[in-house]
């Protein structure tokens, strides 16, 4: 079972949220500042969990400290552009804010997670 954490980047802190692939929430939706200490504090809630990915909205420079940090921790990390999320959430005609961003970053990475499952 595949485990997703997704990040809604801002500048200096980001909205983040963990699921499992089935959809079934691990964490809501939080708050999390791009400081060292409080990606620690995630990683270590998220560490134990099998085939963890971590799904990033590329985001001008913003991204990077997020990206980073779960690469130089060996966990598989996919940015995504935020068109593309925009594109499938405008399908589904959901709203926006920052907190369903993470969950519509989710919906998209777990929509491609099963097609290339399946192939």
């Amino acid at each position: 079972m595949r485990h997703i954490l997704s990040f809604d980047i801002a500048k200096d802190k980001s909205v983040y949220c963990f699921i499992d692939q089935l959809r079934n929430v691990i964490i809501n939706s939080s708050l999390i500042e791009h400081k060292k200490d409080e990606f620690d504090l995630l990683f270590n809630k998220v560490k134990e969990y099998s085939n963890l990915v971590v799904i990033v909205e590329s985001n001008s420079i913003y991204h990077l400290p997020v990206e980073n940090y779960f690469r130089f921790k060996g966990v598989d990390t996919v940015v995504i552009n935020p068109k593309l999320v925009k594109q499938f959430k405008d399908i589904l005609n959901k709203s926006k804010t920052d907190k369903l961003d993470c969950l519509k970053s989710l919906d998209v990475i777990i929509v491609l997670l099963i097609i290339f499952i399946k192939n």
